[in-house]
Formats: C-alpha cells, structure tokens, sequence
C-alpha cells in the first residue's frame, strides 16, 4: 500500500531517464530497510534531494508529474539558474564527461521569428570569437531534432550577478567596486579589439565569482561592427535595443550605429548603480528614462555615497557624459584609470550572496556516483526514444499525474507549481543519516580542509522539508531547504522604492585559526576514537548474533 501511494512519482522517474530501475530499487530496499521509507512523494523526494540522488529542480518536476525534458543532446539538466530575454538558462552536466555547463535553450515561440533565431546564433558567434578571463565563454551551439530545440553550451559561472549583489547587501563599498570595474573594462577591451559591441551592460550582466573575479556574459545583442553584413537591427527595423536604465543617448537614438562608447557609458550607469543602491533615473517610464539619458543629469552620486573618494567620482562621471566625445575613448582607457584599484585586493563575496545548489547539483563534477549509479545518468532506452528529450518553454500550467504530457522543462513556473510545505516526516528520519546506502555520493563539505572557512550546509527554502536537522541529538543534521535556482528576471525594479541595507558589504569572515592542535582538539579526537570503537564492538555482535540466528535456523 505504502509503495502504492508513491508509484505515480516512481513512474515518472523511472521514464525520465535520470536513474535505472537498479539504482532506484536499490534506494528504495535501503529506505525500506532503514524503516525510512515516507508515504508520500513529496517526502520521498525531498529525501532524494538531501542524499543527493536527485537535484532540486529535477525533484520538483517530477513531483508535478513532468518527465520529458530532462537530457537536451548529450546533457543532463541540473538546476534552472536563470532567464533571460533569449530563453532560460540551467546548469547542465555532459551525460559522459561529466563537466559543468551553463546550458541556454531558445524557447520554441522563439524559434520560428527569423529575427531571435539569428540573434541567438550571432550570440554565440560573438562568445567563440572572444577567449577572456574576464568574459564568459562560449563553446558551442547546436540543435537538438529530438527535442526540436535550439541550445547555445556556454561556461557555467557559479557567482551572483550585481544587480543582486545588492538587492541583497546594499551598496558596494567604493574601492571595491572600482576593481570590479578595471576588470569589466578589461573584457570590454578585449571585445572590443575582436570587434565586437555589446550594446547590453548592466548589473545583471556582470557576474562576480566565488573567486572573486568579475565576468561579463550575455552577448545576445552584440554586434560585429566591422562587419557591414551584421545588422540585425536594420534588417528587421528594430530601432532601439538595450535596457532603458543604462541605455547612452546616442544608443536611444540609433542602436545599430553605436560604437564601444555607448558600452562605457552603460558601464559607468552599472557603476553608479552599485555605488548608489539605485539606477541613475529611478523614477519614470521607459520612453521618459529614454529621454532623461540624452538631457538631464542624474542625481549626484555624493547624496548616495559621501565618502566616494574624488578621483573615482571622476572617473564616473566622465564615462556617463551624454557626449560620446566627452568619455573615455576606449575600455582600455578607462581601465588605465583605475588601475591602482585593479591592483588592490580584495576578499570574495560572502557565502550567503552566492546562489545556493542542492547537494547533487553542488558535488565536484566527475565525482563517483556509487555502485548502484544513484544520481547518474543512466544511458538506457528510457531517454533515447524520440519524444523523451522533448521540452517546450511556452507558458503552460502546472500538469500532474497521468495528463500524458509529463515534460520537465513545459512551464517558466518550473518548481514554483509544487512550492506546498511538505509533512513532517517521523522522527527516525530526521535522526537517521543516509550514509549506510552504498550507492549514494558522499555528502560534500562535512570535513572542510584546514584553513578555509566551510561552506553552510544548504541553508535552503525549497518546499521540500524532511523535518528539522537532529545535531541537538547527535545524528547527522538535516539541511533546512532553498529554492535552489535563483532566477536572473530581466528588468526587475523591486525593491527600488526605498533605499537599500546601509550595512557593510562584503563583511569577510575571519580565517579559521593555522594554531597547532589545541586541547580541546585533543579531547574531540579522543572522544572520536572512542564512538569509533564502540561502534566496531556493536557491528561484530551484530554478526555473532546473525551466526547464531542462522546456525539456530540450520540445525532444526
């Protein structure tokens, strides 16, 4: 009956393909015998997702009946991590090699306009011909006939994006974020010495990583201006292409005539946003922003900043000059002004700023999956039938068990269709630690290495809640769960009505003392040696009573 209740969520994860059927009896004989099994799918998913057989995204799909969608060409889709004017962007990973990529797949309602569809092929045109530390890279596009997608394999960057850098922290600290800019103008160099134009600088299109290091990505409105034939713009009579907040005069005007100006003036708008909390015009429609950027002048950034020091209030102020003459002339210049604070450095972004994966999604690619090849991806017939792969991303309502249609990837609500809180589960298993299941990765992140900080284990919001992590009682501690995937919405003005958080960006976290082992080390280790042999003692009598047992059984 108990296995009853879970077969419509087992039907459809054994047709996605992300697991074989040994893999998922193997899990389900190992719940059963750990008297860990739920009665409902919502659970057994959630457990799925904390044990690293399943990502979060893939768990909600699946919970809401979809499982087509999940392999586009030769990769496994992970997480959704964002969306974008050209389509919806995921984490995916090669189905062999294993490594990471950031996967954007044009939405089907797109593909059939000649003037996206030629958008999104010189994108990843202009990303081949660019190869920059400072740039997000390119490799390859192609079409999946399967799926009758379009898809575009570009560097994944596991960072947070500007824009919201400071929804979350407030205002960027004025050194700081004139090293972010030397490096932005870096690659803006570099695509401008290839010949390229990006036409759309903004927050949101500035990544910084958990390095620190600082990306430009999305070239879906770049052109080749020395190339007469690459005029989109004129082709299909689009007249201004951009967004409205960090648009310069002259692109408002005339968007395929602009040259690398216009990107230094849109840098400097991102610059001022990330000084102030607010974009250059808060206030006003897009037509009136329009106009605003070609005859007024914006707010001082003093009012917002008052300890800027006055060479890079310079600095801002000459890249937002409404004359293209009257700025800096190329990247190169500009970066050649800020580069006493390209040589500071700086700390990387705090933990808590950056997005957040499930454990699946977050294990080291290439990481040994288990025996049993739990969290895999088992190259069987179930996904290379036609129509398995197939993912639609028109706007589509949430479909449960049994409608026929079951495709992952069918709806932009992805897994906000099935955000319900999910039951408590027993107590035994919130007190029950997964690692006995030998087919199931290791957990990341339970030893961090000596001398760095570890990373917080997934303080996520998802709605897949297993109970409350059990490290009051000892047992291993359950991760609280997130919505995994932050998703990048262009455009978005919340929270502009008020000023952001005034507090410190970017508080580093002390390092972790390098001091020789101290007592109370000693002590833990001690105690460590200790448990490990009781728990020796407690396997062999174990095994001296199953002798008993079956010696008993044998001589009746």
């Amino acid at each position: 009956m108990q296995l009853a209740k879970l077969e419509p969520f087992l039907d459809c994860l054994r047709k996605s393909g992300l697991l074989d059927e040994a893999s998922v009896s193997a899990y389900l004989d190992w719940l059963r015998q750990s008297g860990m099994l739920p009665s409902d799918s919502k659970t057994l998913a959630a457990q799925m997702v904390r044990d690293s057989i399943l990502s979060q995204f893939q768990a909600d799909q699946l919970v809401a009946g979809k499982w087509r969608g999940f392999h586009v060409a030769k990769y496994r889709v992970l997480e959704k991590i964002g969306i974008g004017g050209m389509g919806q962007v995921y984490l995916a990973e090669h189905k062999y090699m294993k490594h990471r990529v950031a996967l954007k797949v044009l939405p089907r309602s797109k593909s059939s306009d000649p003037s996206s569809l030629e958008r999104f092929y010189r994108e990843a045109k202009a990303g081949a011909a660019l190869d920059h530390p400072n740039l997000v890279r390119s490799y390859d596009i192609d079409f999946d006939q399967a799926s009758d997608l379009h898809y575009l394999v570009m560097e994944y960057v596991d960072g947070v994006n500007m824009q919201d850098l400071v929804k979350m922290r407030g205002q960027v600290e004025p050194m700081r974020a004139a090293h972010y800019m030397y490096y932005a103008a870096l690659g803006l160099e570099h695509a401008h010495q290839c010949g390229l134009i990006h036409r759309d600088i903004k927050p949101s299109n500035l990544l910084v990583d958990r390095q620190g290091a600082v990306k430009i990505l999305d070239m879906g409105l770049a052109r080749f201006f020395n190339d007469e034939q690459d005029m989109i713009t004129k082709k299909y009579d689009e007249s201004v292409l951009g967004t409205a907040d960090y648009l310069a005069p002259e692109q408002a005007v005339d968007s395929h005539s602009v040259d690398v100006r216009a990107d230094i003036y849109s840098l400097g708008c991102s610059f001022y946003f990330i000084l102030a909390g607010y974009p250059p015009f808060v206030e006003g429609s897009v037509a009136q922003k329009l106009i605003w950027h070609q005859t007024r002048t914006p707010k001082s950034i003093r009012e917002y900043c008052p300890d800027l020091p006055e060479d890079i209030q310079h600095v801002l102020e000459r890249m937002m000059a409404k004359s293209a003459a009257d700025r800096y002339q190329t990247p190169g210049e500009l970066a050649a002004a800020l580069l006493t604070y390209g040589r500071m450095s700086f700390p990387p972004p705090d933990d808590d700023v950056l997005p957040r994966l499930s454990p699946l999604a977050r294990r080291a690619p290439g990481t040994a999956e288990g025996a049993a090849s739990v969290g895999g991806s088992a190259p069987g017939p179930q996904h290379d039938r036609p129509g398995t792969a197939v993912a639609t991303f028109d706007e589509a309502a949430p479909v449960g068990y049994g409608n026929g249609d079951g495709n992952a990837l069918a709806t932009r609500l992805s897994a906000d269709a099935t955000r319900d809180t999910l039951p408590q589960p027993p107590a035994k298993l919130s007190q029950s630690g997964p690692q006995a299941f030998p087919g199931m990765a290791a957990r990341p992140n339970r030893s961090p290495e000596k001398g760095r900080p570890p990373t917080p284990v997934l303080p996520l919001k998802t709605g897949f809640d297993v109970g409350p992590g059990a490290g009051a009682q000892g047992g291993a501690p359950l991760p609280t769960t997130v919505r995994t995937h932050r998703d990048n919405v262009t455009g978005s003005r919340e929270g502009q009505g008020k000023r952001p958080s005034s507090r410190p960006p970017f508080a580093a976290n002390p390092p972790p003392s390098q001091d020789a082992e101290t007592p109370l080390g000693s002590s833990l280790l001690h105690t460590r040696w200790i448990w490990v042999t009781i728990g020796v003692g407690l396997v062999i009598l174990v095994l001296i009573v199953n002798l008993l047992l079956i010696l008993s059984y044998t001589g009746r």
